[in-house]
This record gives structure tokens, C-alpha cells and sequence, in this order.
């Protein structure tokens, strides 16, 4: 009797030492805990074969049925699936795992209804009601019904006394909904994490997102209340750095500039080495940037945020502003040696001209929506229309001009300049985007169109909510009209108005990819080209061809 008895307290040590593993890489199934399920098999199958009477006998086979699930064998757990049946009839752990394993095997419905009458039926324990409902969750995620998914994860998360697994589903919740900028209802779940959980990780990043949130919608003094009461807590150390940082951030919305600077140096004197330095670093440069206008002490500081150190997330940015200043700089050089002779401009159009002019629209560019200094821009875009009037990048000029009277809120000087572009140069696809824009132009849409007409309007009133319903139509409308417009305005969106070269790349390359005959696609092969050209190592920069080596 002892002797099965071991083999049996052997198979479940192995399987719970599977589990820890698998749970923490986050359900993934790696080597270590492959092998172990293997164990437990071998462990439980020798109980089955040599003790039929084994008082145990229906654990074993569980035991033997989660294991080949979690081993991808969905077969082998299916016939051990029906040994258990007829041997032992129906039950809730059985109809569980049948529908579990009938989910990854393509039975998809029949999964959702086994789940959904196990999660309902309030005879069973509520352990497994919730973990229905959480199976629920996943399937209609993966299904791509994410509202019915959100749904079912919280009411599993209700329905869980595990109060370990509630937080971590609570976590989860809170999660998506940030992601999704759902920020109300995103801090209501990270106060539930908060709740109920003794897990010092989930804690330490559920405050983090708590005041992140306060912030974000504008409760600045409870962000900061709470930054100071986790900085007099030593149980929060591991993260002060972090706190540090969103204090910083605070004192930045609150026009606390001085102050804010001040405390991002504190922190690389504090913090060295570390990503929270790093990041003071990137944020250092960007306020002698924009702020106090000082390119050289700018550059310094964006020089540092690699070594600071090199898991920064900030690194990527800050060579793309390295590059941009440089960029700035070499072509502030040639604008010097040629403004004051702007009026004196031929009156035929050569191939000077057009470098002169390009010079001054990467000049705006740059100024305008890389240095967030629009008005420096507005400046060069006026000289390229005055100066340049035929030069092929006044389209783009205009474009720009209407864009920022637009983020501005001078709605009359962005029509102004609207109906100008659309007069003058009606073929060109910075027409096209303020046609399909504007309703006294489009009588007919689709309702991806028209969906493009909101996300537009959209943007001067919540832009996050905007760029998710581009992103919405850039992704579910394959072949269309707005689709290559949504795809098109995100890679301009990334490009200039974020500075985000990955993100900008990927959707030029969806443009090219996807509408490679159209006038988008050229100049999406000319601001691939131009990207990767600021973010490689070399100095030489060629910016839409207009500075000769």
C-alpha cells in the first residue's frame, strides 16, 4: 500500500512543481516544465496499470489528462478523457477539461457552451466556475470579441476566492483596459489589484498605473499625495526611482518647470545606471530642446541615455533626436548662406530652387512637429510659399500650415489654407486627405469613410481616442480608399507628430506594401529611405536628397 501511495505523492510533487513553473512564464509551458508533466505521466500511468483498485485512481488519471494538455498531446488527453467518463461518469472536472481540450482541437462552440453551463451552474465550487469563466475570457479573445472577453475575465475575477488569482485576473483586466485608454475604468482595477494582493510585483506596478492614470486625466494632487506617501515607505523602495520620475512629470504639467528639470538631474545623481536615469537623461534633452532652446546641452543628454544604461526603452528615441538636431544643424548651415538672398530668387524655377526650398520644409518639419516649436516652423513653410511658389513641395507645405492652424484651434486660417490646397493642387494626396476629411465634399462614404471623417474630427478633442479609430480602420478595412488614408495618416502621425521612426516605418511600409501604384507609396519609399537614414550610425544624412555631400 505505501509503495503506490508514494508513487502517487510523487506524480502530484511533480505536477505541482509544473505549475509553479508554468504560472510564472505566464502560462507558457518551457522545457523544465514539460519535463515534469512527463514525470507526473509516467508517475500516474504506473498507478493505473498496477493498481486498478487504487483508492486515487480517478486523481491519477486527472493528473495524467492536464498533463498531456499542457504538453500540447490534445489526443492522448482525450482518450484519458473518456477512460475517466466510463469509468467514473460525468463531473465538473470532467466537462472542464473536455471542454478544454475540445477548444484546442477546433470545437470552439461546443468549448463556449460546456464552459459557459460549468461557470453558470451554481452547484459547482466556485473555483471552477471562475476558471470557466476565465477559459470563457480566453477563447473569445482569441476569437477577437474582446467586450464578451472583458466581461467573462471579470466575472471570474469576482467569483475567484483565490485571492492570488483574483489580483493577477484583476491585473490582467486592468491591463487591457489601460491599453485600450479606458483609463477610468482601468484605475478601478488596479485598485482592486491593490486590494488583493500579497504579491509585492503586481502592488509595486498597480500604484505605478494608479498615479500614471491620476496624471494622465489630470488629478495631479492625488498622483503626487500618493508618489510622497510611497516615498516615505521603505516597502516601496524598489520603485522610488519610478516615483521619482512621475514627480517629475507632475511638476512639468504643473508648469513647475525649473523644478521639474531640477528633479530629473536629482534622480541621474541618485539613481545612476538605472532605467529611471536613463530616462532623466532622454528627458533632459528634450527640455534643453524645446525649452531652453540649447542644441549643444540637448545632444549631451541624449548621448547619455545609452550608457546610462542600455535597456533603456529611450534609446531608439534618442538617437532619432540625435540625428534630427544634426540634421537641423547641417541644414541651418546651408539656409545661413543663402536667406538674405531669398528675395533675389530666379524667376525660372531651377534645381537650386528646389533644394532651397526642400531646405526650408525640413527646417518647418523639424521645428514645427520634432522640436514642438510650430510657430518656427510656420515661419519656414511661409518663406517656401513665398519664395517657391512652384516648388512641388508647397502641397505639402500647405498641408502642414492648415495642420497646425488646426492644433492651434484657428479654425478660419486652417480653412483658409484647406480651400487653397484643394483649388490649386487638387490631385495631390494632401487634397484627398482633407476631402475625405470634410463632409460638404463627399456625398457618399462607406462606413470606413465615414468612420474616417470621425477619427478626424475626433483629433483636436481627445487624440488618443482619434488614433485608435485610425488605427481601427488602418487594420479592418484591407482593401479601401480609407484604409490607405488611415494607414497613410498614422505613418505621418508616428513620423512627425511623435517621433516614433518604428512605428512611423511600419505603417509606410503598410502603404507601400498595400498601395505600391499610388503617389503614398512614393513618398512613403522616400521617408523609409529618409528614417533609416537618421537612425544608422553614419553622419552623412540625406534628407530628401537635398544636402550634397
Amino acid at each position: 500500500m505505501k509503495g503506490y501511495f508514494n508513487t502517487f505523492y510523487n506524480a502530484e510533487d511533480y505536477f505541482r512543481k509544473a505549475e509553479k513553473l508554468r504560472q510564472a512564464n505566464n502560462g507558457l509551458v518551457d522545457k523544465n516544465s514539460q519535463n515534469l508533466y512527463d514525470k507526473v505521466i509516467l508517475k500516474s500511468q504506473k498507478i493505473i496499470d498496477n493498481y486498478p483498485q487504487f483508492k486515487y485512481r480517478d486523481k491519477a488519471l486527472l493528473l495524467i489528462i492536464q498533463s498531456y494538455y499542457h504538453n500540447e498531446d490534445y489526443y492522448l488527453s482525450l482518450d484519458f478523457l473518456k477512460k475517466l467518463n466510463i469509468e467514473y461518469g460525468s463531473s465538473y472536472l470532467y466537462n472542464y477539461w473536455n471542454a478544454m481540450v475540445e477548444w484546442k482541437l477546433g470545437k470552439t462552440q461546443s468549448s463556449i457552451n460546456q464552459l459557459i453551463n460549468l461557470s453558470k451552474n451554481e452547484k459547482n465550487p466556485k473555483a471552477i466556475r471562475s476558471q470557466s469563466f476565465m477559459a470563457a475570457s480566453r477563447i473569445y479573445s482569441e476569437l477577437g470579441q474582446d467586450s464578451v472577453a472583458m466581461t467573462y475575465m471579470e466575472k471570474a475575477a469576482n467569483l475567484s476566492s483565490n485571492k492570488e488569482q483574483k489580483s493577477r485576473i484583476f491585473y490582467d483586466i486592468a491591463n487591457k483596459k489601460y491599453n485600450s485608454n479606458n483609463l477610468l475604468d482601468a484605475l478601478a482595477s488596479y485598485k482592486k489589484v491593490i486590494k488583493n494582493t500579497n504579491i509585492k510585483l503586481l502592488a509595486n506596478n498597480s500604484n505605478l498605473r494608479i498615479i500614471q492614470i491620476n496624471r494622465q486625466i489630470g488629478e495631479l494632487t492625488n498622483a503626487e499625495q500618493l508618489i510622497k506617501k510611497l516615498l516615505l515607505d521603505e516597502s516601496y523602495k524598489s520603485i522610488h526611482s519610478d516615483l521619482e520620475i512621475e514627480l517629475a512629470k507632475i511638476l512639468f504639467d504643473q508648469k513647475k518647470i525649473n523644478e521639474a528639470r531640477n528633479r530629473y538631474i536629482s534622480i541621474t545623481e541618485n539613481y545612476p545606471r538605472s532605467l529611471s536615469s536613463a530616462e532623466s537623461m532622454f528627458q533632459l534633452g528634450n527640455h534643453f530642446l524645446i525649452i531652453e532652446r540649447n542644441l549643444i546641452k540637448a545632444k549631451e543628454y541624449f548621448s547619455k541615455v545609452q550608457s546610462e544604461n542600455a535597456k533603456s526603452l529611450f534609446i531608439s528615441a534618442s538617437k532619432s533626436k540625435i540625428k534630427e538636431i544634426e540634421v537641423f544643424t547641417e541644414l541651418s548651415k546651408s539656409y545661413i548662406t543663402w536667406k538674405d538672398s531669398l528675395s533675389n530668387v530666379h524667376s525660372e524655377y531651377d534645381s537650386v530652387d528646389f533644394k532651397q526650398s526642400a531646405v526650408l520644409y525640413e527646417l518647418g518639419e523639424l521645428e514645427a512637429f520634432h522640436f514642438q516649436n510650430p510657430n518656427e516652423g510656420l515661419k519656414y513653410f511661409i518663406q517656401l510659399l513665398d519664395f517657391f511658389p512652384e516648388s512641388s513641395k508647397v502641397p505639402q507645405a500647405l498641408y502642414s500650415i492648415s495642420y497646425i492652424h488646426d492644433k492651434n484651434n484657428d479654425t478660419v486660417k486652417s480653412d483658409k489654407i484647406k480651400k487653397k490646397l484643394i483649388t490649386k493642387y487638387p490631385q495631390t494626396i494632401y487634397s484627398e486627405a482633407i476631402l475625405k476629411s470634410n463632409d460638404e465634399f463627399i456625398l457618399e462614404r462607406s462606413i470606413f469613410e465615414k468612420k474616417l471623417v470621425e477619427a478626424e474630427k475626433s483629433m483636436n478633442v481627445d487624440e488618443n481616442a482619434s488614433i485608435l479609430k485610425y488605427t481601427n480602420i488602418a487594420l479592418a478595412d484591407t482593401i479601401s480608399n480609407a484604409n490607405m488614408i488611415a494607414i497613410f495618416f498614422l505613418a505621418n502621425y508616428y513620423d512627425f507628430n511623435r517621433s516614433n521612426p518604428d512605428s512611423a516605418l511600419k505603417y509606410y511600409s503598410m502603404t507601400q506594401n498595400s498601395y505600391p501604384k499610388t503617389k503614398q507609396a512614393e513618398f512613403s519609399k522616400l521617408r523609409i529611405s529618409n528614417i533609416n537614414s537618421i537612425l544608422s550610425d553614419s553622419l552623412s544624412i540625406n534628407m530628401y536628397n537635398i544636402i550634397e555631400n
